[in-house]
């Protein structure tokens, strides 16, 4: 349904632009959360986070002490 803008000022265009903007990113900032709440955990993230940094030349001489 075609929408009569001809006696809409240019301030009331501006405020129905930042309407439509605000209400699509607060749309999208919902859908975001649903996606990553249904993500749930992810393994691959956690396994790179759980990689130490490790003195391997130590663990190898230990290793070739035993």
């Amino acid at each position: 349904m075609p929408i009569d803008l001809s006696k809409v000022t240019r301030e009331e265009l501006m405020t129905i632009h930042n309407e439509v903007l605000r209400n699509i990113a607060l749309q999208t900032k919902e859908d975001l959360a649903k996606n990553i709440n249904a993500a749930g955990h992810d393994s691959h993230g956690s396994n790179h986070s759980n990689n130490k940094i490790v003195d391997l030349p130590g663990q190898i001489s230990e290793i070739l002490r035993r």
